[in-house]
């Protein structure tokens, strides 16, 4: 068992966690979810014990162990990511270091020596241990979680000094999963990953039997690997059964009824107000109008919060450019001796095409943005640059080139046209998460990600008409994202995106360059959807994708833009009768209709069941009988599981 109670952690004079209760249940897979400053990840600190609360406890019961992924990088132990991912194994490692110690004391000792005994039955003593720690598959268990986090058998053995901080951050999650704990709790796991690599994680995560707690930016990804979403807002936990989409029309569904109850509340408090106010002085009435007084102060008044201003950013309208903006024609691109990336490669974006850039890392997706740049010289062939365009590219080294001295404000003014107001920078810098006095903080105290937001900040803030962008929402919210993706879908210029994130891809590309190991480049109109079912079409379904039966919904698409070989639809079958359409889609209407009320009607049974349950959580008694207990964290257990799967097929229907 994991709980807090009545959990208070306080900053300055604000509580940033105010008395919560929160029973984590066997299983249960979970999305923590709220603004940037809520307080998540203090709330992850406070449940590892990492973080002491100003007010409440923790209960863990002994079992219990904890894994935790931070957003920042950890030091990694061992000289290989084999060996960083083999420490989850330190028991089996620490067995089998004394088993080599013992051994090789035994081989000086003759074998009348009265120690000989001891040190072999030690040795019997430390092979039964490395067992019991899996150590004969320990290698091999590591080798597969970082081959499925897309290590190649080369990286696995490379120095962990020479992989950047998202590779490393790759084998600590390894050998968090290795370890098996009882709870997960992921931070932002999704950051640096690429496709595979997502699909194998969620893969991975809805094997794991234990219970997970997430805290992630990519909606995809949660759409995939919970069953439950907890808020945290205003130092208040809520909980929402089901997956984010879920949660969100649930929420919006909840304010509505709020608003509405409210409404009818202040209705209700005006007409008493009315009758107080009228018959107060009469004698006949003085008494009912006290009593109406009383009922007016009994009354528990319907608060409703406010909702957080939606930041709205909207490019300039682009410069006039030619329809073809950039090409890249009979291109070759070697790094040294290897093989060539690319050999005679020939790719065009045209005006007002909005091209997502996808594959798996190593694949050379970031090396083609920068051939396209301009920045990454060619070995053969040649880029021809529309004299027109006025390109502004983002890549994550970018950050690096900003002015430590000046503020954030200032460095953003001074990438912006001249005579831009003050209002819309600001605008803008809201979007990016910066607000009040943040915009005022010099650049040299900003974290790496803070910088990186300015970065794109400056990036966006320029009238371009062809922008490239290189992982521009690793440092994003949700709320983030989503403005980020609003603004793209409105820009008119052409665009180029290398992204994992599969939410905007499908908001905004209509057109999906693949990048393959190899320097193989194939183009699919449309959006990330769009994309996966041609994939199935062709026999090679992306990994993770599952398609939900519905047609793809590709952006419109650019003028000029042609599918590549190979990519006609397939005939269509024969049409049917209209007559025979119009019956057979109202049978399925009514067939939809009719299950999805039995869903509704069995949810709200549960939900009942489980309100229940946490109200007998709550009863200091319930802890005393070990039996009832467990038949009571069994059963909510099972309920989660159950509303898990109802949501997603209302869901679906």
């Amino acid at each position: 068992m994991l709980a807090l109670e009545q959990i208070t952690v306080r900053v300055g004079e604000r509580h940033l966690l105010d008395q919560i209760d929160w029973i984590l249940g066997t299983g249960e897979r979970i999305a923590l979810v709220g603004r940037n400053g809520a307080g998540k990840t203090t709330l992850l600190r406070v449940l590892l014990g990492q973080q002491a609360p100003d007010d409440g406890r923790i209960v863990r019961a002994h079992h219990v162990r904890l894994g935790y992924l931070p957003q920042e990088e950890l030091p990694l132990a061992g000289d290989t990511p084999l060996d960083g991912a083999m420490r989850a194994f330190e028991d089996a490692l620490d067995a089998a270091r004394e088993q080599e110690e013992i051994t090789e004391q035994i081989s000086d000792m003759h074998a009348d020596d009265p120690e000989l005994s001891v040190l072999l039955a030690r040795l019997d003593d430390l092979q039964h241990a490395f067992e019991a720690a899996s150590g004969w598959t320990a290698q091999s268990q590591a080798e597969k979680i970082l081959d499925g986090l897309g290590f190649s058998a080369e990286q696995m053995h490379a120095r962990l000094e020479t992989l950047s901080g998202g590779w490393r951050m790759r084998v600590h999650l390894a050998r968090l999963l290795l370890s098996r704990p009882t709870h997960l709790l992921l931070d932002e796991p999704t950051n640096h990953l690429d496709l595979p690599s997502l699909a194998w994680l969620e893969d991975t995560l809805h094997a794991f039997s234990g219970t997970l707690v997430v805290i992630s930016h990519d909606r995809a990804f949660l759409d995939r690997s919970v069953t439950k979403v907890v808020e945290l807002a205003d130092g208040k936990l809520t909980q929402f059964a089901g997956n984010y989409t879920v949660y969100e029309a649930e929420k919006a569904r909840r304010r509505t009824a709020l608003i509405s109850a409210k409404e009818n509340q202040d209705k209700k408090v005006e007409q008493l107000e009315r009758f107080i106010e009228r018959f107060r002085a009469k004698n006949t009435k003085a008494a009912q109008a006290r009593s109406k007084e009383k009922q007016l102060d009994r009354m528990e008044r319907i608060e409703i919060a406010t909702e957080a201003d939606s930041i709205r950013f909207r490019f300039d309208p682009a410069p006039r450019s030619g329809q073809l903006v950039c090409a890249l024609v009979g291109v070759t691109k070697r790094f040294g001796d290897a093989r060539p990336l690319f050999e005679k490669l020939d790719l065009e974006i045209e005006r007002g095409e909005k091209v997502a850039i996808v594959g798996a890392n190593g694949a050379g997706k970031s090396t083609l943005l920068r051939m396209f740049v301009g920045t990454e010289p060619l070995e053969a062939g040649e880029r021809r640059l529309d004299p027109r365009a006025v390109p502004a590219f983002f890549a994550q080294h970018t950050a690096e080139a900003l002015d430590l001295s000046a503020t954030v404000f200032e460095e953003v003014q001074r990438a912006a046209p001249r005579g831009t107001k003050e209002v819309r920078l600001r605008t803008l810098l809201g979007a990016f998460l910066f607000s009040g006095d943040d915009i005022h903080k010099p650049i040299r105290v900003l974290s790496g990600g803070e910088k990186a937001r300015v970065a794109i900040a400056r990036t966006l803030v320029q009238p371009v008409n062809f922008l490239l962008l290189d992982e521009p929402t690793n440092h994003l919210d949700l709320t983030g994202k989503e403005m980020l993706s609003e603004a793209l879908v409105g820009y008119d210029g052409a665009l180029l995106l290398v992204t994992h994130d599969r939410h905007v891809i499908d908001a905004v590309a209509t057109r999906v360059l693949e990048v393959n190991v190899g320097g193989r480049v194939k183009s699919y109109l449309g959006g990330f959807t769009a994309y996966a079912q041609m994939r199935q079409r062709e026999g090679r379904p992306l990994p993770g994708y599952v398609a939900s039966g519905a047609a793809a919904t590709p952006g419109k698409l650019a003028r000029g833009a042609q599918p590549a070989s190979g990519e006609g639809a397939a005939p269509s079958a024969e049409p049917r009768k209209a007559g025979e359409e119009f019956r057979e889609k109202r049978r399925e209407e009514k067939a939809r209709a009719t299950e999805e009320k039995r869903l509704l009607a069995r949810i709200e049974v549960i939900e009942r069941e489980q309100a229940e349950i946490a109200a007998a959580f709550e009863d200091p008694v319930l802890y005393q009988d070990a039996v009832r207990l467990a038949a009571k964290r069994a059963r909510h257990a099972a309920l989660a599981d159950e509303l898990g799967k109802l949501w997603k097929r209302s869901e679906s229907l």
